[in-house]
């Protein structure tokens, strides 16, 4: 049974390290000798003791070619464990950015690409913890590194460029506001098995976005007409009554998930605040709830899209769209 990734550490076992560090170093040596990078290196074995600035260019070299791995297997293919080959092969699908290392939990660092649409990754460090090597008291920090599989869990290919940028105040609420909007729609990738099926779902929500802006918030020109805007979409898009079904627990409802309820209109404008907000009936009374909470009973009804859009951008109005 081969070694198994020791997660509850927050890195990798010592045996798993050792494996990463063989395979690692074996694909680098090959990439640099096909090459001739730089023949001063000799064989490389371990990372010990080696100038990190005279290996870069053979780390480049390799994600910008990443037929090199599919070689490289071939080429040691008769020394090579089918464990070591499957772990080779998810290496091509390494995700290479720049990085803000946002929190430290338990078991794993969340890590945030630095896109307008981020997504969160949860990793684990190889012989040294995320926050030993990035202190709790620096976050966040924006560092440049390539994440990638192995087996199960996420890791870095050793390499962290950058860590030096502090971030002001009004930078650290923008992305955790970021943050908190990338978990409520994608999650946190704990994995590559998912990688994809994430990816797809953010394309379906920028195209979203995309329409959004050209069709709902086109003639919006300044903060205070955007409700107003929504608004007039949800007014026109919606046939009331409907019925609706509680989908998100909310402080300021006394609304519980799962409860239906019949939705009678929209709040008046100057009601709304800096949301939206339905009149439902619920238990004999009248009162006003955000919107966001509910779903439709019945989701097969054509005003579905029209709530689906207000639910997505209160959620990723955070990436300051």
């Amino acid at each position: 049974m081969p070694p198994q990734v020791n997660s509850l550490s927050g890195r990798l076992s010592e045996a798993d390290a050792a494996l990463f560090y063989k395979l690692w170093m074996g694909l680098l040596d090959y990439v640099n000798c096909k090459f001739q990078i730089d023949n001063s290196l000799g064989k490389l074995l371990s990372p010990r003791g080696l100038d990190i600035e005279k290996l870069l260019p053979i780390r480049d070299k390799l994600w910008t070619d990443i037929v090199l791995i599919d070689e490289y297997i071939e080429n040691e293919k008769k020394s090579l464990s089918n464990d070591e080959i499957t772990i080779l092969r998810g290496w091509k699908t390494a995700v290479c950015d720049k990085f803000i290392v946002m929190k430290h939990l338990k078991k794993y660092s969340v890590l945030m690409t630095s896109e307008q649409s981020p997504l969160l990754f949860g990793t684990i460090g190889i012989m040294s913890t995320w926050e030993e090597l990035v202190p709790t008291e620096m976050l966040p920090v924006m560092i440049d590194c390539v994440l990638i599989p192995f087996r199960n869990e996420i890791i870095y290919d050793s390499f962290l460029l950058g860590g030096n940028i502090r971030f002001g105040s009004s930078y650290k609420k923008s992305f955790n506001n970021a943050y908190r909007a990338s978990k409520e729609l994608y999650g946190i990738i704990m994995n590559f098995d998912n990688l994809d099926e994430t990816r797809v779902r953010r394309a379906v929500a920028t195209s979203r976005r995309k329409r959004i802006l050209n069709d709902v918030l086109a003639e919006v020109r300044e903060e205070r007409q955007m409700i107003s805007a929504w608004h007039k979409y949800l007014e026109n898009a919606f046939k009331f009554p409907f019925e609706a079904v509680c989908k998100k627990q909310l402080v300021r409802s006394p609304l519980e998930i799962g409860e239906q309820v019949v939705v009678a209109n929209l709040a008046k404008v100057k009601d709304c605040g800096e949301g939206i907000a339905v009149v439902i009936e619920w238990h004999g009374r009248k009162f006003a709830v955000p919107l966001e909470q509910l779903g439709a009973a019945d989701p097969t009804m054509y005003f579905t899209e029209a709530l689906e859009d207000w639910k997505y951008w209160i959620t990723a109005d955070c990436f300051n769209y």
